[in-house]
């Protein structure tokens, strides 16, 4: 390529710690109370029971990546059908479930929230079930781009689920303007993928125009971390650490000048000298906007290689114009000539999570059997009133 080598420099999302849970305690105290003393033992699974918290402390124990993100996964599906049966109704089960934030900053130490629903049970585990996608996105990250952009766009789906589904949580994390945000961070992460490589083989003059418009959508993506970022006031503490903002604001101006100057370099090969020249110059003033802000990207990008890379051309086309092409250069250049590409297709949260639902079917019947919401008691009996009523 044009410049020296680019290597992608992915955030850090932390995990959310929690409490241990005692599913043996909840299922079976609720089972007494629906069937009482004599009946309830018909209804409840203990092998199953105490499978459940073994999953639990798996998920949230000291796990390689990819088996925490299984152990995961397949404890959330649990979760999912505990819920269809018992709904809103799972402050019945009288359990505390206590989960930490995400320890960003001291602040956040030791922050944490009990809630008796299974809602934020769920919000929880998907939480951590997106952070550790970026984590396996960031340990593939060096042998290949193609599992990380895959890992870090089932973190977008989960974060943007998340935003979506899971309103007025007590948890800072779970705030669905944060969650938001995170998702942001992970589409841009992942577009920005798709631009290293392309620009880490040979690149070829056919592909300036692709590498143009996914840098132009990769710098539109940062661009929205940076706004949300830019929103809150100063004396309020924005999510997550302080280096993010830094580095946002940096990739932001950064892709931008990649997009200006892979534009020009396509005007050049269009004979449009004088546009071209254009595109380099505001490629070069973005380029310099990031500077103050490489602070955590000297060791990714090379800024002063690209920098010199860019002179040169100026320089060439320049004197190329002065000598053949003679072509007023504009003032002002439209940037909205580039058209962003977004190469990220997301997969849903419910498609993600679907083989492992189909995966503990078999387990669940047996452990929930005694499960029978309320409200499906109530409609069978307003049911056969109905029938009773036609029948009459």
């Amino acid at each position: 390529g044009a410049m020296g080598s680019m290597k992608p420099y992915l955030f850090d999302l932390k995990l959310k710690d929690t409490e241990k849970l005692d599913w043996k305690k909840g299922l079976s105290s609720y089972l007494k109370k629906s069937y009482g003393s004599s009946q309830w033992r018909t209804f409840y699974d203990e092998k199953a029971t105490s499978e459940l918290d073994h999953l639990r402390n798996n998920a949230n124990g000291e796990l390689a990546p990819s088996s925490l993100s299984e152990q995961n996964l397949k404890y959330y599906s649990f979760l999912e059908h505990l819920y269809f049966r018992l709904g809103s109704k799972g402050s019945r089960l009288k359990m505390d479930f206590t989960w930490y934030d995400a320890e960003y900053s001291s602040a956040q130490k030791g922050l944490k929230y009990t809630q008796h629903t299974l809602a934020f049970e769920k919000s929880c585990t998907l939480f951590n079930i997106a952070v550790i996608f970026t984590q396996i996105a960031r340990e593939n990250i060096n042998e290949d781009y193609k599992n990380s952009i895959a890992n870090l766009t089932k973190a977008f789906s989960c974060f943007e689920y998340l935003s979506e589904n899971f309103l007025n949580s007590p948890s800072v994390d779970l705030q669905s303007e944060n969650t938001r945000f995170l998702a942001n961070i992970c589409h841009a992460e992942a577009q920005e993928l798709f631009v290293l490589k392309l620009l880490n083989d040979q690149i070829s003059s056919k592909q300036y125009t692709l590498i143009s418009k996914l840098s132009r959508a990769t710098c539109n993506l940062f661009q929205k971390c940076h706004d949300f970022m830019k929103e809150i006031d100063d004396d309020v503490a924005i999510y997550g650490e302080p280096k993010w903002k830094t580095t946002v604001t940096c990739k932001l101006h950064f892709y931008k000048s990649l997009s200006a100057y892979y534009h020009g370099l396509h005007l050049e090969e269009e004979n449009r000298v004088g546009e071209a020249i254009a595109f380099l110059d505001f490629s070069m003033q973005q380029l310099i906007s990031s500077l103050p802000f490489k602070t955590w990207l000297v060791e990714f990008i090379d800024f002063d290689g690209f920098k010199e890379t860019l002179e040169k051309k100026q320089k060439e086309l320049i004197k190329d114009n002065d000598f053949i092409y003679h072509e007023s250069v504009p003032a002002v250049v439209q940037v909205d000539s580039i058209k962003a590409l977004d190469a990220i297709k997301s997969p849903t949260w419910e498609k993600i999570l679907e083989p492992y639902m189909q995966d503990v079917a078999n387990k669940y019947d047996s452990l929930y059997r005694g499960i029978i919401p309320l409200d499906v008691y109530e409609k069978e009996s307003i049911y056969s009133e109905e029938k009773a009523t036609l029948l009459r």
